[in-house]
């Protein structure tokens, strides 16, 4: 599944590309000027595109890295008891990355104020 996600959008942007650029040499008799500021409209749309999937897509994986780091650190953690540890577990698993980043702030930065 995460490789359709990735291989998709490329598959479509150089299909978009290829469709304009082969446009050129099928019709001979377009205005190369107006031609030209398609080509140039959609092939800008098409970086712009790409330039945002790839945003998109170092954000998901830098979110399921932290949601690692948060598990093992919740499974390595000390609590006071065994079921806040579950608790957590199951939060952290359950809710993913946004379970992730309350467990940050609840719990192991709150940790990091008290040592210091």
């Amino acid at each position: 599944m995460t490789n359709l996600k990735i291989v998709i959008p490329i598959i479509l942007a150089l299909l978009i590309l290829n469709s304009v650029f082969a446009q050129k040499e099928i019709n001979p008799t377009v205005d190369p000027i107006k031609m030209s500021g398609a080509a140039a409209a959609i092939g800008g749309f098409a970086i712009i595109f790409l330039v945002i999937w790839l945003v998109f897509m170092v954000a998901m994986i830098l979110g399921i890295i932290f949601w690692i780091f948060m598990i093992i650190d919740v499974a390595k953690r000390k609590f006071p008891n065994d079921s806040d540890k579950i608790m957590w577990i199951l939060l952290v698993v359950l809710l993913g990355v946004i379970g992730a980043i309350v467990y940050y702030f609840v719990v192991k930065r709150a940790d990091k104020k008290q040592k210091v």
